[in-house]
């Protein structure tokens, strides 16, 4: 009689790809596999414990409940590549189960979204993305954790973090970020690219100023593979438009073109994102949201307050506050608002309220090139909304063109309009009295 715990005539529970999905999402251990399990001599206890995915469209992965740490043993045999999901994590005891498949060999993913080890030891990854990786590319994929990001270990300090300009308003949201980088590192430490349509636009006099005036490096790129030529030299990717849209596709193709070695991140970019937070009009046109292809993504709220982020993006969400120029001195404009609430309590009436001495100063702002303007006539509503105002003795309007289009700014049938233009900072907010922005 053949002994279990070598019996190789009897090969592993195969199930076909619509059948085991459920057992696989549910399995705290997978593994995957170069071939299929027929005439691997697994003990019979542990064959119990198995169940294989074999499908014509997915590569081999292999399922195991109650992993043991004998188990290992026997598996490093069969696959060196091991994924552990959120309901193992919930055991104390499994650290150290993983500290022992790492010095026998095995190559351990987590399931993103855990924060149970430490990240320098364990690379992180979505489960529909480890089942759909073929075993080659998961056993191959460089550690996230040979990036070293301290300063006294790397060589130079010159271009690690890669920003890229691929649409005019990315400054606003890209500048704060870089100037903490200056403060914390160097201007050095920071490379700017910029594609043909931001060089191109008119804004682009302005945005040069700047980046010359804080002495960042920048480059002009033509396409996404000079891109990602220039970025892989650095460490880390920071954009702050990269969606699966069509508007934002430099930036989402060259994600996909990075080696996994280069930290990808993107910054929300105003407070309805695609991806994120849409508009009605936003979710009509994407029924079923869209995907970053970034790593993390730096959001303005966490992410149960973001109705339409992307199940499988959910855990690259980090909430870190609104981050855009103008949040650098709203503090001006909080403290503005303190003393007009401390004059209006000691009864000193605002100009504003008893409209003796000025007009009502109104900024409107225009994004008519966006989805919510798609229909014909909410955009004649929102022009005759700025004739209106223009017209009133009482108010004195400036219109701020959304600086991607600026469809009013330019069309010479507003040129009899007042814009305002240049960069939209706090203390300019200051001045108006009323702020309208469509929504």
């Amino acid at each position: 009689m053949a002994d279990d715990h070598h019996d190789a005539a009897v090969s592993l529970p195969t199930k076909r790809l619509s059948n085991s999905l459920t057992a696989l999402r549910a399995a705290p251990v997978l593994l995957s596999t170069p071939i299929s399990s027929t005439g691997y001599g697994f003990p019979l206890e542990l064959r119990k414990r198995c169940v294989e995915l074999t499908g014509e469209t997915l590569p081999n992965k292999l399922a195991v409940d109650s992993l043991q740490i004998e188990d290992l043993h026997w598996l490093i045999g069969y696959s060196k590549v091991l994924f552990v999901s959120h309901s193992a994590l919930k055991d104390s005891t499994v650290a150290d189960y993983l500290k022992i498949a790492v010095l026998i060999g095995f190559r351990v993913y987590l399931e993103r979204g855990n924060s149970v080890l430490a990240l320098k030891d364990y690379e992180r990854i979505d489960f529909g993305e480890f089942i759909a990786r073929t075993h080659e590319s998961l056993a191959s994929r460089p550690y996230r954790s040979q990036i070293v990001w301290q300063s006294k270990e790397s060589k130079s300090e010159e271009g690690i973090f890669v920003f890229v300009l691929d649409l005019i308003q990315d400054i606003e949201i890209l500048a704060p970020v870089m100037l903490r980088i200056k403060e914390a590192r160097s201007s050095r430490s920071c490379r700017v690219l910029v594609t043909n349509r931001v060089h191109l636009s008119v804004a682009w006099i302005s945005v040069d100023r700047w980046i010359k005036k804080h002495g960042f490096r920048h480059d002009l790129v033509s396409s996404e593979l000079d891109a990602s030529n220039i970025v892989e030299q650095g460490r880390m990717l920071i954009t702050a438009s990269e969606s699966a849209v069509a508007g934002h596709h430099f930036n989402h193709t060259l994600c996909a073109l990075l080696s996994p070695t280069i930290l990808r991140i993107t910054v929300q970019h105003g407070y309805e994102n695609v991806g994120l937070l849409h508009h009605v009009s936003h979710r009509l046109a994407y029924p079923a949201s869209t995907r970053f292809g970034s790593d993390i993504v730096f959001s303005w709220t966490s992410a149960d307050r973001l109705p339409d982020l992307h199940p499988m993006d959910r855990d690259k969400c980090r909430s870190v506050g609104v981050v855009k120029r103008i949040a650098l001195d709203s503090w001006k404009l909080r403290d503005a608002a303190i003393q007009r609430l401390e004059s209006s309590a000691l009864g000193q009436e605002s100009e504003f309220r008893t409209g003796i001495s000025k007009k009502v100063r109104i900024l409107l702002c225009e994004n008519m090139h966006s989805l919510r303007f798609k229909d014909p006539s909410a955009k004649d509503s929102f022009i005759r909304l700025m004739r209106e105002l223009s017209k009133n003795s009482g108010v004195d309007l400036e219109i701020r063109s959304h600086p991607g289009k600026r469809l009013t700014e330019l069309n010479p049938e507003f040129s009899d309009l007042k814009f305002l233009t240049g960069d939209l900072i706090a203390s300019l907010l200051g001045k108006f009295d009323l702020v309208i922005s469509p929504s």
